[in-house]
This record gives structure tokens, sequence and C-alpha cells, in this order.
């Protein structure tokens, strides 16, 4: 779809792009969806927003099972209670960048991702069940900035985390990879 406007009537249980089970390739550019409880759901196949698209739901965003999900300049929002992007069981996640907000902006669940740049005002930023990524160069409002759950290995580069912002189940890892810059002299040189 390119550039699209779905608009609900706020409706519980309703969806607007929902994609049938199966190998299926939605592809949204620019395309903009409100007024649904999930604005789009996809139970399988690839899933890709770009072109400034932005989906919005009550209890969902975006509701992905076994899809890969790409995002490249894309906006998803859950609202005040719901999950922006929630994805589950993907053979792959990587979004470059991605607006969230919601209660959750971004729950990967069972699926490898990277997130790489965005701006974030959802109250928990990043939740992660079982599953190991990466969160990049971020822009964040967020009480949580990550919430680390059960067998997570999230590597953090270029954000400025925030010991009490973050939630880090026992069996979780959270590993800070910053970057930095330095001049160097060696006996009054350059090396």
């Amino acid at each position: 779809d390119d550039g699209s406007v779905l608009t609900g009537d706020g409706s519980s249980s309703t969806i607007g792009v929902n994609s049938a089970e199966g190998a299926n390739t939605v592809t949204l550019d620019g395309t903009t969806i409100s007024g649904y409880d999930t604005g789009v759901e996809m139970p399988s196949g690839d899933l890709s927003m770009m072109g400034g698209a932005s989906i919005a739901g009550a209890t969902y965003g975006v509701y992905a099972a076994s899809t890969t999900v790409l995002a490249i300049d894309a906006a998803v929002d859950g609202g005040s209670a719901g999950t922006g992007l929630y994805v589950e069981d993907s053979p792959d996640v990587w979004v470059y960048p991605l607006d969230a907000s919601g209660d959750v902006g971004v729950h990967i669940v069972n699926s490898p991702f990277r997130w790489d740049g965005g701006t974030v005002d959802a109250t928990t930023a990043l939740k992660v069940d079982e599953s190991t990524g990466s969160v990049e160069n971020m822009t964040w409002t967020s009480s949580t900035q990550i919430d680390a759950g059960s067998n997570a290995y999230v590597t953090s580069i270029g954000n400025s985390l925030d010991a009490s912002k973050l939630i880090v189940d026992s069996t979780a890892t959270i590993d800070e990879a910053n970057l930095f810059s330095m001049d160097s002299t060696h006996l009054t040189a350059t090396p």
C-alpha cells in the first residue's frame, strides 16, 4: 500500500489490516492506520513499514507473529495502555529508525532484533523476553528504558542508560557498549 489512510471508529476487537495465515508479504509505504483495536495483525509472512508509515491501535499498533519485520522511517503507537510493536517468534526484526509510543513501545518475544534509532515516549521503551538483540542511538523519555525479561540479552549501543530506568530479570543481561572519541599523541606526534 502506498499512502492510504485507514481510520476506524475506535470499536474494540477491530483490526485495520489483517493478513491471512500463510506466506504473505505486506508493505506499508507512507500508510496511516488509526482508530482500531489493532492497527496491523500479521500471523506470518513479511511486514515492511517505510516512508513515514504511522500505525496506531488501542491494544497494538502492530501485532506480528512468525513474521519477518522491517521498518525504515516508521512510527507505531499502542495508545495509553497498549503496545506499539509486538513481535513474537520472528526470524528477524530490524527497525531503523522507528518511533514508538504506548504503554510499551516495542515488545520482542523469542526473536532476534535490532532497533537502530528513533524517538520513544512510551512508558516502557523496550520490553524483551527470550530474545537477543541490540538497541542503538535512541532518544527516549520513557520511565523504563529497557525491561529485560526471562533469558533476554540486550546490547545497548550509543545510548545513555539510567540504572533506575532498567528492569533486569535474574536470567537476563544488558550490555552497554557506548561510542567514544579520543585524541591521542605519542612522543608529541599523532601515532
